[in-house]
């Protein structure tokens, strides 16, 4: 122990013993997003996976096979007046035939939940909405 006044400056430039290890610190933010690497040759094909399950009889369509999805496009400048269905020129797909381009109505001939969403790109303002037959409630958007 040294008696009287310490220099701080002679302090800092002796070396004293190792001490043992202090707690950790708080943990720090995170870092940013470092850059993507190199790209490589994609590796070989896997194995084949095992066949699937049998589930009911060879020909008889099964639950999992019945479904309905469809994707349309309207490819038109026209627009539609208020209140006036959607009709659509392109369908990319339409598995069973359950979305009718020329009237812009789908039919549900597969019970089922289904989930349907939308999207628009206009120059104009537009409020669209889905409509059903069994519902009075509407979904719909405005974009003005």
């Amino acid at each position: 122990m040294v008696n009287g006044p310490v220099d701080a400056a002679v302090l800092l430039r002796l070396k004293g013993e190792t001490g043992s290890r202090g707690p950790p610190g708080v943990i720090g933010p995170k870092g940013y997003r470092g850059h993507l690497g190199a790209s490589c040759d994609p590796g070989k094909p896997g194995r084949p996976g095992a066949d699937g399950m049998s589930i009911g009889q060879c020909g008889q369509q099964s639950d999992q096979q019945a479904h309905s999805a469809f994707s349309v496009m309207k490819t038109d400048n026209s627009y539609p007046r208020i209140g006036q269905v959607v009709t659509y020129q392109t369908a990319n797909v339409n598995t069973r035939i359950d979305f009718n381009t020329a009237t812009g109505r789908f039919t549900c001939r597969v019970p089922g939940v289904y989930y349907f969403t939308f999207h628009s790109v206009a120059k104009v303002s537009i409020c669209l909405a889905i409509a059903s037959d069994a519902q009075t409630d509407k979904l719909g958007i405005c974009d003005h």
